[in-house]
């Protein structure tokens, strides 16, 4: 991943991070935690359906998912695409998985 978004220009490679594998999980575990944890927790907990309702959370989860990716980009470039890459990609999945699976059992009735 280092070198694919190192060849696309869209950030520098150098310098690059102490330790890669550290760097990958930088990137994805929180990733998939803002990305595919919370609309699962949404979906399937009455508590954190009622506490999403607020316009006050909403934001300030927004605020930490640009939070973190801001940390992450001033960690470094590429580990700022892998929490990207891998936000939107859980939140893809877990948001097909939960309205689409759905759909398709209704559709089997």
């Amino acid at each position: 991943m280092f070198a694919l978004v190192a060849a696309s220009r869209l950030a520098a490679l150098e310098p690059e991070p102490s330790s890669v594998v550290l760097a990958v999980f930088v990137g994805t575990a929180p990733g998939l935690a803002f990305g595919a944890g919370v609309p699962l927790l949404v979906q399937f907990r009455a508590s954190v359906e009622r506490l999403f309702r607020s316009p006050g959370v909403r934001v300030a989860h927004l605020c930490a998912v640009f939070g973190t990716y801001a940390a992450l980009f001033s960690y470094h470039p590429v580990v700022s695409a892998l929490f990207a890459a891998t936000y939107l990609a859980g939140r893809v999945t877990a948001l097909v998985g939960i309205y689409g699976g759905s759909r398709l059992v209704g559709a089997l009735r």
